[in-house]
């Protein structure tokens, strides 16, 4: 219990230390001051984030705050690139030329017959339906860009797969509702993979912010059973998370292997 007054006194000093200097420190101050502690370096890399999660800078370290941040700038860019792409298919459309409702009819006319040629027009026709009904999508969890990609798909099989309609307006109802329906079932697919991810990833986190604690606690590993009564959680619970985490967590006595299925990033 005085080991633990003692290293709990000298994480308050060196966070005094680095405010004094601005929120700064570098780690070879951080393991001088330590020095005479003897800590491993998992242990220094827990007082490295305390510090981080301190909003302390610390020169020579990379915190799992900075994983966050640059996977915000990432995102950011993503949405730069969906712009970009946007913009080239809508100038990509104004090589297409307009046809008159009545030659659009006849080219569905024909499309239904067979006719590759009317197909191909068709589907150029379409193109910009495809993008405005993408827009309805911005700024959800899937980028406008993978939005089109599935609208133009859904297209694709709506001109291959049409029946005679009665006017033009049931053709151009029917191409409608299946490139919806496409985009509609990409937007679920992905969003359910997402989901999935998201809580896999704060179960992970939730689990791993709980190991630190505990091992800042006990200044040792920890098992299964101490992080089980420590969370009020069950063994198997803990196992599975921990068979997501694959070599991202290490509890003591329990190994498993990094899992293939998903990518949960850094912690």
């Amino acid at each position: 219990m005085k080991e633990k007054i003692i290293f709990r006194e000298m994480l308050s000093e060196i966070k005094a230390l680095a405010d004094k200097k601005g929120n700064h420190i570098t780690k070879d101050e951080i393991k001088d001051f330590f020095k005479n502690a003897h800590l491993e370096e998992e242990k220094l890399a827990l007082i490295y984030e305390y510090l981080a999660g301190q909003k302390i800078k610390i020169e020579g370290y990379r915190s799992a705050k900075a994983d966050v941040l640059e996977a915000q700038t990432l995102k950011e860019a993503k949405s730069d690139d969906d712009d970009t792409f946007a913009a080239m298919y809508l100038k990509d459309l104004e090589s297409v030329a307009s046809v008159s409702e009545d030659e659009e009819f006849q080219l569905f006319e024909r499309a239904v017959s067979g006719d590759d040629l009317a197909k191909a027009q068709l589907t150029e026709l379409h193109l910009r339906t495809v993008y405005e009904l993408s827009r309805n999508y911005s700024g959800g969890k899937i980028s406008q860009g993978d939005i089109l990609q599935e609208g133009n798909v859904g297209l694709l099989l709506a001109v291959n797969q049409l029946q005679r309609k009665q006017c033009l307006k049931e053709y151009r109802d029917f191409l409608l509702e299946e490139i919806q329906n496409a985009m509609k079932a990409a937007v679920e697919e992905q969003e359910t993979m997402l989901d999935m991810d998201e809580e896999m990833v704060t179960r992970v986190n939730y689990l791993n912010e709980a190991v630190r604690n505990l091992e800042l606690d006990m200044e040792q590993k920890v098992s299964i059973d101490e992080l089980s009564a420590y969370l009020e959680m069950p063994i198997e619970e803990i196992k599975d998370i921990l068979r997501m985490a694959g070599d991202e967590i290490e509890v003591e006595g329990e190994i498993y292997p990094e899992p293939h299925s998903h990518d949960h990033g850094e912690f």
